[in-house]
């Protein structure tokens, strides 16, 4: 759930109020955007992408390695997560774990390494005076990890334990039980097991990053003090890194994804919830798609704008059914996805389905052109967060490349924005986020059965 901004000095009732003309007659002014110096470079057949600053004296390298979750088949599911785990506590070269661990805390540096859907990621950030101890780390990293066998106990506790806990929050199982549905008989829809990290080993972490480590379509965005100069260094190292075949990798097509008949709600019957959690979603095309603006656009009229937003006002301020009621748009390459959900009492559980299904089909007739001028302005100010820090701009580009848009996407989306008319918003609704295709998943009480019913049919789960 997005954070929210109370406002604190106005009675909640006004807030509230059934017509909420403080939300109508809101008006934002335009913020001046101001990006940061940016180069795009490929050498040696790597992807650079440079946003210097020399204003403050700290440096951040973020490699972007091809093949994440999308590249992990089922059989070997929990394999990428052990190994960005144990990489960075594992040592390296002529370091041991505690050593290396020691030399990162001496410098005051931060190293992160994640996996994600499409890549994983090696993320380190530094004083910019200590650049040469910091990419001898690095390379000692890459090139010659330890992956020291008496650290693996601990991270495969950690992994048992986060499956042990997945099931403690409503919202996580909605979550995981709304990506199921989704992605059927594919990685993206698989979630660890016990038995996954059980068989996990030593020799096969080695196997996965000797099959992983590759400058086969890496990417590479460098930001921050001397970051054109930091480049040349940088590049001599990974000159070093092999060139490996292409991972087989599971394709997310928005054309070609099997979607599961929505005819029933997915009722997962968790007896002591304290509250029903409702998560409904759908496929959406990918962000090169023409029709991402009107998505997007309208998302925030939808449920993405907090209390500006439909869902907020209908669900919470006017009818008081839910603590929270949002919705939210994801992009890659080839597809994307809307999910809605609320939170809401179990008593109204079957209320807040309705209310949402109906909000999104009110999207498909009627935007004002007040909704469509504050999403417009609220879009367009939240773009300059995009654009004040370096490392952030960096990264944000290297999305955009994966993603198949051009380097000059924000100024598009601006300029799309400007021009968005009310109808491409309903034509795009009608033709993606359409209700009948929401897959939907409750998180409650069994009891809730009958009362859902009323709205589709109900198959009632265990949480796993």
């Amino acid at each position: 759930m997005r954070p929210f901004l109370l406002l604190l000095t106005l009675p909640w009732m006004v807030l509230m109020s059934r017509e909420n003309t403080l939300m109508k007659n809101l008006s934002l002014p335009e913020l001046t955007l101001s990006r940061p110096p940016f180069e795009q470079q490929n050498a040696g057949g790597i992807d650079y992408f440079l946003a210097g600053d020399d204003s403050l004296p700290f440096a951040t390298i973020d490699l972007y390695f091809s093949g994440g979750l999308d590249a992990e088949p089922v059989a070997r599911a929990g394999l990428l997560q052990a190994m960005t785990s144990l990489l960075p506590v594992g040592g390296a070269g002529p370091y041991s774990g505690d050593e290396f661990s020691r030399a990162l805390s001496q410098m005051g540096a931060r190293l992160n390494i994640s996996q994600h859907p499409e890549s994983w990621q090696v993320s380190f950030s530094f004083l910019a005076s200590d650049q040469e101890r910091a990419l001898a780390l690095l390379e000692a990293l890459l090139l010659s990890p330890r992956f020291e066998a008496d650290r693996l106990a601990a991270i495969k506790n950690k992994m048992l334990a986060t499956i042990k806990q997945r099931n403690d929050r409503p919202e996580d199982i909605a979550r995981r039980k709304l990506n199921e549905l989704l992605y059927p008989g594919l990685r993206a829809g698989y979630f660890l097991q016990e038995k996954d990290v059980e068989r996990v080993e030593i020799a096969q972490i080695k196997d996965e990053y000797s099959r992983r480590l590759s400058r086969r379509d890496l990417c590479v965005a460098l930001s921050g003090y001397g970051a054109l100069e930091m480049k040349q260094a940088l590049a001599k190292i990974l000159e070093k890194v092999p060139i490996k075949a292409a991972l087989p990798r599971e394709t997310l097509r928005f054309e070609s994804i099997k979607q599961v008949d929505p005819r029933e709600i997915l009722l997962v019957d968790v007896p002591s919830a304290r509250q029903a959690v409702i998560f409904m979603g759908l496929h959406l095309p990918g962000q090169p798609h023409a029709d991402f603006f009107a998505l997007q656009h309208g998302n925030y009229i939808l449920g993405g704008g907090s209390f500006n937003s439909r869902l907020m006002q209908e669900i919470r301020a006017r009818r008081g059914l839910a603590y929270y009621a949002y919705s939210a748009n994801s992009f890659q390459r080839d597809s994307g996805r809307f999910h809605a959900a609320a939170g809401t009492r179990t008593d109204s559980a079957a209320t807040s389905v309705r209310l949402m299904l109906e909000e999104i089909q009110k999207m498909q007739k009627d935007v004002s052109d007040a909704e469509l001028k504050l999403a417009r302005e609220a879009i367009l100010n939240s773009l300059i967060f995009q654009q004040d820090d370096p490392a952030r701009y960096a990264q944000q580009q290297v999305r955009f490349f994966h993603n198949g848009v051009s380097q000059n996407f924000l100024e598009i989306f601006r300029a799309r924005l400007e021009k968005m008319q009310a109808s491409t918003i309903r034509s795009a609704f009608s033709r993606y986020i359409r209700p009948e295709r929401m897959q939907i998943v409750v998180v409650g009480p069994q009891t809730l059965a009958q009362e859902l019913g009323r709205v589709r049919p109900v198959k009632v789960v265990q949480p796993d």
